[in-house]
């Protein structure tokens, strides 16, 4: 995904890299975008006002093409000023060998968000601060020692969203490549002439994860 903003033109690119755009011409919603910020890294967060649903309207059509992927839509309930915790992460066991025992060590990547809501006294139209930490990480096929390596990425970032808003938090990519070997057993193990019997095929995609967080109030 290549996101990339204008003043006067936002315009949006996700998918696999082979094409496939969501533009957005003007502003986002009547009440433009608000709070715009690229911090160190490349991330970018941005509240997306009244947008939110249009975007995901967009890449929902996108995801019939296969050039983009919603992974999940949760939703959560929390009181005003404490955090809520979402967690998606895969578990892997990996055993280490000691001196007259093993062990059995406790891997585990995946994506971990964290939100504190905080009601803005006397505002008006509901103004809340968010603070956002999110962590993204998977098991990656290259190893240390037999223990696969865990590649990870963690934002953590404020922003003050009026209820309804979408605030949108972007920008970092991670690549995922995969070998396939398929191979006739026997033949292919004979000296010169193995390589005749054997195919490899390598494939591989760059991605950029986007989490779009809105809030509601939700009254007693």
């Amino acid at each position: 995904v290549d996101w990339r903003f204008h003043s006067q033109h936002t315009d949006v690119q996700t998918g696999d890299g082979r094409g496939g755009q969501l533009g957005f011409d003007g502003a986002l919603s009547g009440a433009a975008t608000q709070g715009t910020m690229t911090p160190v890294g490349g991330t970018l967060t941005a509240v997306l006002g009244d947008a939110g649903r249009y975007l995901m309207t967009r890449v929902s059509a996108l995801e019939t093409t296969n050039k983009a992927k919603i992974v999940s839509s949760p939703q959560v309930a929390t009181l005003d000023n404490v955090e809520a915790v979402m967690d998606h992460k895969q578990q892997a066991f990996v055993r280490v060998s000691g001196y007259a025992s093993a062990d059995l060590y406790n891997l585990s990547a995946g994506v971990s968000l964290r939100v504190l809501p905080s009601v803005v006294p006397g505002s008006s139209n509901g103004q809340m601060r968010l603070d956002v930490r999110i962590e993204d990480g998977q098991l990656g096929s290259n190893t240390v020692d037999g223990i696969p390596v865990i590649t990870s990425s963690e934002i953590t970032t404020q922003a003050f969203v009026n209820e309804g808003q979408s605030l949108l938090i972007a920008g970092y990519a991670y690549d995922a490549d995969e070998t396939d070997l398929n191979a006739v057993p026997g033949l292919s193990k004979i000296p010169l002439v193995g390589n005749l019997f054997k195919h490899r095929q390598k494939s591989g995609s760059r991605m950029q994860r986007l989490f779009l967080l809105t809030p509601h109030v939700v009254s007693p």
